[in-house]
């Protein structure tokens, strides 16, 4: 096999050296954009109210309220005044950061966004160490350092930590159930381990809490799981995984009620979002689709409007779309495919340049370092302005589709071979699942909440294409030893 020839001719401590190097590297970078000057994360768009609501901790502005949104510079001011408003409290595991914050202050104290930075980062560190500790191997080692390094050194992503959105918790979880959950396809049913049977479940539960958005796709890689410890013979620990993720959509909606005021308005904003703005609009014959899903045909008027589009929400274009229920769309694939292809091929173009454009990342008085060498530095050396300049937007679907479409084609080659290699199992599962992730990312974007907010809601499509390459560049040197060995 290709890579232990490589291994053998490489030492091992060598291997370790640049495992450790990409990781103490990721930290420096975290380090320079979270805690030192100047101040950087994502102004509010206005979300950071879900998270406020249920802490007691709000943006402090000088000269408008603080339930404002404020989404052309960042602040760096928060006070802790307990004000907790349950109508608009979100619930996620990632508001467990700024409570902890709150055990250290009293009401009326102003606190720093480093402050719960700090705790998300060093979770992170406990969460690293511990996958690097369960983990065999120093290749396997190494490729979670490079994916680490990939995904946690990016600007984009790291300007999600001082901010009071659930993203990054989203992002956390998602990198650390998907790498376990790949890692568990690939290792022999020898080398499993409880400790990584416990590290998948934590992991899977933190990205089902983290946002309902990726909630379901938790649910679809904890049966993954269940089924590879199925086929591995971990009946046990099969039904654990398996009942821990079909409990998920029940935890989450026990901790946010479906029929909560908060959580009924969002539904009506995003469901207008994804039916009038995104689904109906790209319907071929509108009126039919109309009656499809069995709605007035005076919603028509509303057809191409977003929430946002709707002047006086007391007069919205077409109520009953909040009675509507997602599957209903499959039937419209069925029947019209433009009403996916379309919305897909326009919400993976509009994750481009994959970080929110329209939120500033710089407080007010420091709009000048965005043209320093020291920013400049900071946002080349992540992968996210890589792939923006090398990969146009206008090309930017088909090479997803490529990707996608390549990623099923090796699976489909190479899970047919009789190698039982680790590592081949290992490359096919990074390329394969990652970009499941990368569609799934965009799909449940566009079809949850329309066309709103996709680079921030796409969180997720950048780490996917992270993993998706990464699996395909490391597949190619295994696929071309398998064919040296032949020919000999």
């Amino acid at each position: 096999m290709y890579f232990r020839s490589l291994a053998s001719h490489v030492k091992k401590h060598h291997i370790s050296i640049l495992t450790y190097l990409l990781i103490a590297v990721t930290f420096l970078k975290i380090i320079l954009v979270v805690f030192i000057d100047p101040f950087m994360g994502y102004a509010n768009s206005y979300d950071f109210t879900r998270q406020s609501s249920c802490i007691g901790i709000w943006q402090s502005y000088s000269d408008k309220p603080k339930t404002e949104a404020n989404r052309l510079y960042a602040v760096n001011t928060l006070i802790f005044d307990g004000d907790q408003r349950k109508q608009a409290c979100l619930k996620s595991i990632d508001n467990a950061f700024p409570w902890i914050t709150t055990v250290f202050h009293t009401f009326g104290d102003k606190i720093d966004f480093r402050e719960i930075a700090f705790w998300k980062v060093a979770f992170l560190s406990i969460l690293l160490s511990s996958l690097l500790f369960i983990i065999r191997g120093e290749i396997n080692r190494l490729i979670l350092a490079w994916l680490f390094f990939l995904v946690f050194s990016d600007l984009s992503n790291l300007l999600y930590i001082n901010t009071l959105y659930a993203d990054f918790s989203a992002l956390l979880g998602l990198f650390f159930a998907l790498f376990s959950i790949i890692y568990l396809i690939s290792v022999k049913r020898t080398e499993l381990s409880l400790s990584l049977i416990l590290f998948t479940l934590c992991s899977l539960i933190w990205l089902g809490l983290s946002k309902q958005q990726y909630m379901p796709l938790a649910v679809l890689l904890g049966l993954i799981g269940s089924i590879t410890l199925f086929l591995k013979g971990y009946k046990k620990s099969c039904i654990g995984i398996l009942l821990l993720s079909l409990g998920l959509p029940l935890a989450y909606d026990q901790l946010n009620q479906p029929n909560s005021e908060n959580m009924q308005s969002t539904s009506l904003v995003n469901k207008t979002d994804t039916f009038l703005q995104a689904v109906l609009a790209a319907a071929t014959n509108k009126k039919q689709a109309i009656e499809k899903l069995r709605l007035p045909q005076s919603c028509l008027k509303g057809i191409g409007i977003s929430w946002y589009g709707i002047e006086n929400p007391d007069h919205h274009p077409c109520p009953e779309v909040e009675s509507l229920n997602r599957f209903q769309i499959i039937d419209l694939f069925i029947t019209d495919p433009r009403i996916f292809f379309i919305p897909m091929s326009k919400g993976i173009a509009g994750t481009y340049p994959y970080y929110p454009t329209y939120l500033g990342h710089l407080e007010f008085q420091n709009h000048n370092f965005q043209y320093s060498n020291q920013y400049e530095l900071l946002k080349t050396s992540s992968l996210s302005y890589v792939f923006s300049k090398t990969i146009p937007q206008s090309v930017l679907s088909l090479f997803t589709l490529f990707l996608i479409t390549a990623s099923l084609i090796v699976c489909l080659l190479l899970v047919k071979s009789t190698d039982q290699n680790s590592y081949l199992k290992l490359f096919i599962s990074i390329n394969s699942l990652g970009s499941f992730v990368l569609f799934y990312s965009v799909f449940s974007s566009v079809f949850g909440d329309g066309y709103i907010e996709l680079q921030r809601h796409g969180i997720g499509f950048l780490l996917g294409m992270n993993f998706s390459l990464t699996g395909f560049i490391f597949l190619l040197p295994c696929i071309n030893y398998k064919k040296l060995l032949i020919s000999k």
